[in-house]
């Protein structure tokens, strides 16, 4: 009986052997080294404007008065910890399987969000009294401001009027956000979390917006030079 219940085995082991199907290049064939440096160059050059935004954090801690700065202290140890292991990881890429490249690919580019985002947070989650998250918010919008005013610059040569009103509406959300920075009513330490975070959450709402913005002002810019080099 026993040969009898090898033969399955063995007919199983024949149809592998028969198997000519190739093996799959997405799992088994790495990606060139010119793809792994493009891909570390891109991340590089949005890493340019998260040092420069992580240098300016540390210089406004370090020019602020010694409780802000005992508050910023972790904040920002953990933030240069997670841009060293950001850069580790895009020292170490190496090239591999489509797959698993996309797969790495895809977690470093979630790993820089999360960094982009903590370090645009770390200047009112270190906020450790409502007089420091008013001069944080106060500054924040400021950079705002600025930007809304070069929004506006080109939003007048629209003759739709589209990115006016976005402009504008953006410009009325900055100012009742700014007023109810103003009308804070408890500064208890109870309260203050609560509103702290709710203040974060608005101002980066306010910037994410004119992220947004500014990429829609840079392609209706290009859709208008392509215009006019159609009519050339």
């Amino acid at each position: 009986m026993r040969p009898l219940l090898l033969l399955p085995l063995i007919a199983a082991l024949a149809l592998a052997a028969c198997d000519d199907t190739p093996p799959d290049p997405s799992t088994t064939v790495a990606v060139p080294e010119a793809d792994v440096e493009r891909f570390r160059a891109e991340v590089f050059r949005e890493t340019i404007d998260l040092d420069a935004d992580l240098a300016r954090l540390e210089a406004e801690a370090a020019e602020s008065d010694s409780v802000t700065q005992v508050a910023y202290a972790p904040v920002l140890d953990r933030l240069r910890a997670d841009r060293r292991r950001l850069q580790v990881r895009l020292d170490s890429l190496r090239p591999t399987p489509p797959v698993r490249f996309d797969s790495t690919r895809q977690a470093v580019r979630a790993q820089t969000a999360r960094l982009a985002q903590a370090v645009r947070r770390a200047r009112y989650d270190a906020a450790p009294t409502y007089d420091a998250l008013r001069a944080a918010a106060v500054r924040g919008l400021g950079e705002l401001d600025a930007r809304l005013a070069a929004f506006r610059a080109v939003a007048a040569t629209d003759t739709t009027g589209r990115q006016l009103r976005m402009v504008d509406s953006l410009a009325a959300d900055r100012d009742r956000l700014s007023a109810r920075i103003g009308a804070y009513p408890d500064t208890s330490d109870a309260q203050f979390p609560p509103f702290r975070q709710s203040i974060t959450d608005g101002v980066l709402v306010l910037e994410r917006r004119a992220d947004a913005l500014a990429a829609d002002t840079v392609r209706a810019v290009r859709r208008e030079q392509g215009a006019v080099r159609d009519e050339l």
